[in-house]
C-alpha cells in the first residue's frame, strides 16, 4: 500500500536510516547540526593570579610611578653617589645597585612566570617609606633616605605585582641597604671603638715581641718615630664590605637560617682580626724598615692583601659551617 503525505521522519525510519549523509540509502532528510558550545566568559582573558604578562595598564602605571619616584629620590642618589666616590668607607656602594640588578636578572624566569596578584597592602608600605624619606631629608640623614627607598620599592612591587613577585624580589631589593652610609655620629663612634680595639691589640702584640713602644691616644711611639692610627685605618671600610659580601654568600647557600646567620655575623670578627694583623704589620715594618716604608708601601699594599685574607676567612668559615 502506498501512503501519500508521509513525513520525512517516518520515511527515514527504515533499515538505511543510519546511513551516512549522502551515502547509500540516504532519504534526503535534513542534517541537524548541534549549536556550538558556548564559550566561557573568561576566554581570551588573563585571570587574576594566572601566570603570564601583566596587563599593559599595569606596566604603564608602574612606569609612571617609577618616574615620579626617580624624581623624588634624585637628590638622594646624587648624595649617595658623592659619598661612594669621596668616602673610602663606602666605596663599595658603587657595586651594590648592579648586584641587585644581577640578582633580579638571575630570577627573571621565576619573576616572569609568577602570578600577578596586585595588592593594596603595598600602598601603606609606600606611604611609610615616603614618610621616612621626608624625615631623612629634614634630619639630613642619607642612610635613612636610602633605606626608605627600599621600603618604597618593595611597596610598589607588592602593589602592582602581588605577594609572590614581592617574595622573589625581596632579597635583591633589600640588599640595597648596603649602599647607604651610617649616620655620621654612629659612624664616628663605631670608628673610634674599632681604632681603640686595634691599637690596644697591636700594642700588646708589639710589646710581646720585645719592641719598646709607648701609646699616646691613637699614636704608637717607636724608637724610630710615631705611627698614628687615623680613621681610614679603623677597619670600618673592610667591616662593611665583608658584611655585604657575607650576606651575598649566605643568600646563595642552601643551609639553614641559623648557619647562614652565623656566617654573616662571622664577618665582624674576621674583619677586626684582619685589620689587627694589618696594623701590627705596619708597626713592625715601620720599626724594622723605617717609617717611610711602613707607613707608605706596606700601608698601601697591606690593605688589599688583608682584605683578600678576610675574604678567604669568610670562605673558610663557610666550609666549616657547610653552608
Amino acid at each position: 500500500m502506498k501512503v501519500f503525505g508521509t513525513p520525512d521522519s517516518i520515511r527515514g525510519a527504515g533499515p538505511d536510516a543510519a546511513a551516512a549523509p549522502g551515502g547509500p540509502g540516504t532519504t534526503g532528510a535534513p542534517t541537524v547540526t548541534p549549536p556550538p558550545a558556548a564559550m566561557p566568559e573568561t576566554a581570551g582573558r588573563v585571570l587574576p593570579g594566572a601566570p603570564g604578562r601583566a596587563r599593559p595598564g599595569v606596566w604603564l602605571g608602574a612606569l609612571l610611578v617609577l618616574a615620579l619616584v626617580a624624581v623624588a629620590y634624585a637628590p638622594t642618589f646624587h648624595t649617595l653617589a658623592r659619598t661612594w666616590t669621596h668616602n673610602d668607607n663606602y666605596s663599595h656602594g658603587l657595586i651594590i645597585p648592579p648586584i641587585t640588578l644581577f640578582l633580579l636578572w638571575m630570577r627573571r624566569d621565576a619573576l616572569r612566570s609568577a602570578p600577578r596578584e596586585p595588592s593594596a597592602l603595598g600602598l601603606p608600605l609606600v606611604a611609610l617609606g615616603l614618610l621616612i624619606h621626608v624625615a631623612g631629608i629634614r634630619g639630613d640623614l642619607t642612610m635613612v633616605q636610602g633605606h626608605s627607598f627600599v621600603l618604597v620599592a618593595l611597596g610598589l612591587i607588592l602593589h602592582f605585582f602581588g605577594r609572590r613577585v614581592t617574595r622573589l624580589a625581596l632579597f635583591p631589593v633589600a640588599y640595597l641597604v648596603f649602599m647607604s652610609p651610617f649616620p655620621p655620629v654612629f659612624a664616628d663612634e663605631l670608628s673610634f671603638r674599632l681604632k681603640l680595639w686595634v691599637i690596644s691589640g697591636s700594642l700588646r702584640a708589639v710589646s710581646a715581641m720585645g719592641i719598646p713602644v709607648v701609646r699616646e691616644g691613637m699614636t704608637l711611639h717607636l724608637p724610630v718615630g710615631a705611627v698614628s692610627i687615623e680613621d681610614p685605618c679603623s677597619g670600618l671600610r673592610s667591616l662593611i664590605a665583608l658584611l655585604a659580601l657575607a650576606t651575598l654568600i649566605a643568600a646563595f647557600s642552601r643551609a639553614g637560617a641559623i648557619r647562614r646567620s652565623v656566617l654573616v655575623l662571622t664577618a665582624i670578627p674576621v674583619a677586626m682580626v684582619a685589620n689587627f694583623i694589618r696594623i701590627t704589620l705596619i708597626v713592625l715594618a715601620s720599626n724594622y724598615l723605617g717609617l717611610a716604608i711602613g707607613t707608605g708601601v706596606v700601608h698601601d699594599i697591606s690593605g688589599y692583601v688583608l682584605f683578600a685574607v678576610g675574604i678567604a676567612g669568610l670562605f673558610a668559615v663557610k666550609a666549616v659551617l657547610r653552608c
